[in-house]
């Protein structure tokens, strides 16, 4: 046996379930040992041979049964004349008829507080699903009942339970940044410019007199002790601070860190 989980479900009444149950069991096991028609069929396929061939390879169905999921033509909630009239192909009971007579282990899984179908409920050719042990479904224990599910998937086939126990993927570490080299002896605050040359003591030239500040005579005298706004030669930003971009990377920077700080709302 070397096929996949496979979801049945009927459209009209339980397929946010399906697609759920799809995305944990892609999660768990892997998208390719799990089965959803309007994931797994490829484009211009014939959907036919697909369904039919696919759950006779299955290794177990999940049939996903909802409240509306005896509604279809065929049950008891149908008028004789609208089943005489209109006999559409009924899938969802196709391939749970499939999935029986292949000998595929069919596990009921029964959304909210849905009652399992009975004997006399389902048609002669489904009898056997009402004696099948179901699994439930539900919103107020979401967590409990996927993981319930997925561990009687894994017990029951070998190759899911290896698939169940795979690590995630690893994740990159992010690359360390070197450890900074202890200095040697002719290392210069620019390494691209070579050290000072000795200068010979009798050639020295008398220090020159330092040349006097510029003032400005439109602009006060800082009071001693006053600490400029910016820093002697550095460059200010003729931006607004809505358009400096080391502005806005500051601001995203403290938003960042605050949510990084801020405790977990619960779910």
């Amino acid at each position: 046996m070397n096929g996949e989980i496979f979801i049945n479900y009927r459209s009209a009444d339980t397929h946010s379930y399906a697609a759920l149950l799809y995305l944990e069991l892609s999660r768990c096991f892997g998208p390719d040992l799990v089965f959803l028609d309007s994931e797994s069929i490829p484009a211009g396929a014939d959907y036919v041979e697909q369904l039919l061939g696919r759950v006779r390879r299955a290794r177990a169905l999940l049939a996903v049964i909802g409240p509306a999921w005896l509604s279809p033509a065929g049950s008891r909630w149908w008028p004789r004349w609208w089943q005489r009239r209109r006999q559409p192909t009924d899938w969802t009971l196709l391939e749970l008829v499939e999935a029986l007579a292949a000998g595929i282990p069919v596990i009921p899984v029964l959304t909210e507080d849905t009652c399992m179908p009975t004997r006399r409920e389902l048609p002669p050719s489904l009898t056997q699903l009402s004696r099948c042990q179901y699994r439930r479904l539900r919103c107020s224990d979401l967590s409990a009942d996927l993981d319930r599910i997925v561990k009687d998937l894994s017990a029951s086939d070998p190759q899911l339970r290896a698939a169940a126990q795979r690590p995630p993927a690893a994740v990159q570490p992010a690359r360390a940044l070197p450890a900074p080299r202890a200095p040697r002896d002719g290392d210069g605050a620019d390494r691209d410019r070579p050290g000072p040359r000795a200068v010979d003591p009798g050639r020295q030239r008398p220090p020159a007199a330092p040349a006097p500040a510029a003032t400005n005579a439109s602009e006060p005298e800082p009071a001693p002790g006053h600490r400029p706004e910016h820093p002697p030669g550095r460059q200010v930003s003729s931006l607004p601070g809505d358009l400096d971009p080391n502005a806005a990377i500051y601001r995203a920077l403290i938003d960042s860190r605050k949510r990084c700080q801020s405790p977990a709302t619960p779910g």
